[in-house]
């Protein structure tokens, strides 16, 4: 009735972070961190009681000055899934800047588990037609990605091109 309300799904997701940036030299700036997640369903509806699934990380990332002309960037991301276990993702760049120009290129790795809901809960929404169901046999996404960039720039003009590849499984 007009009014009326009903709990469907009750989720909390708690994400807590710790980095720092440091310079140890001229040379380098170094960024690291650890990251804990935490997510939780709950529905009456769809028979879930209290699902849970927690996600911890740690992070190291250097960018390097190796000339005035030339910066390089390689860190890694580690991570453990409560349901998907441990997985890493590095990243690596390089970027030349003669004059006006700047030459970048970057490869890198990615990592996406599910969520809950994604795994198990139902969602109908009948103004539209649409029905969401819940897979328990989904896996986590896992990507790579490279990039080639050109710029130019001056008080005039800026020009940039880029190049993109990104495969997702």
């Amino acid at each position: 009735l007009p009014g009326d309300e009903q709990v469907r799904k009750e989720t909390a997701y708690y994400d807590g972070t710790l980095k720092g940036i440091f310079k140890p030299n001229d040379m380098n700036k170094l960024s690291v961190g650890m990251e804990y997640i935490n997510e939780q369903l709950d529905s009456e509806s769809d028979n879930i009681s209290s699902e849970s699934m927690f996600t911890a990380a740690a992070f190291v990332q250097d960018e390097l000055s190796l000339t005035d002309d030339i910066q390089a960037v390689a860190g890694v991301r580690y991570l453990y899934n409560g349901n998907f276990r441990s997985h890493a993702t590095p990243n690596v760049s390089l970027m030349y800047k003669p004059g006006n120009f700047r030459f970048r290129a970057a490869w890198s790795a990615g990592y996406r588990a599910p969520t809950l809901s994604q795994i198990y809960a139902t969602d109908q929404a009948k103004s539209t037609s649409r029905a969401t169901v819940g897979n328990p046999e989904l896996k986590p996404e896992k990507s790579r990605s490279a990039s080639l960039n050109a710029e130019f720039s001056n008080q005039r003009l800026s020009v940039s091109v880029t190049g993109m590849v990104n495969n997702v499984t």
